[in-house]
C-alpha cells in the first residue's frame, strides 16, 4: 500500500486486513476472484488490472483512497497479519493475476 507523503513522495505502508473490521472490503475483494476448477489451478483476479499486468484493488482507509495489489491483499487476509513493504508476495505460478495464497511464498 502506498500513500503520498511530504512533497508528494511515495511512502509504503504495511497492509493489514481483518475479516471482521474490513468485512465489506473483504466481501468486495472476494467478488472479484474466479477460482480455478481444481486445487492446482490459479484463482484469477478479474477486477482492475494495470498496464504491468498486475491487479489493482482500491480500498479506503481512514478516509483516504488507496490502491493495493490484490495478491498482497490476499496474503494479508490469509495470514491475519500486516504485510510490510519489505515482504514480497511471490507466485509459484508466476501469473500476475493469480491471488491464490497457497501458491505464494514470501521473501523479505
Amino acid at each position: 500500500m502506498t500513500v503520498l507523503g511530504p512533497v508528494g513522495r511515495a511512502q509504503a505502508l504495511a497492509l493489514w486486513v481483518d475479516p471482521t473490521v474490513h468485512a465489506a472490503e473483504v466481501a468486495r475483494f472476494r467478488s472479484k476472484i474466479v477460482a480455478g476448477p481444481g486445487d492446482q489451478n490459479c484463482n484469477i483476479w478479474v477486477g482492475g488490472i494495470g498496464a504491468d499486468g498486475y491487479g489493482r484493488y482500491f480500498i479506503t482507509r481512514a478516509g483516504m483512497g488507496l490502491c493495493v495489489r490484490p495478491h498482497r491483499y490476499a496474503l494479508a487476509l490469509a495470514t491475519g497479519s500486516a504485510v510490510g513493504a519489505d515482504v514480497f508476495a511471490l507466485h509459484e505460478c508466476d501469473n500476475p493475476v493469480c491471488v491464490k495464497v497457497s501458491g505464494f511464498w514470501g521473501a523479505a
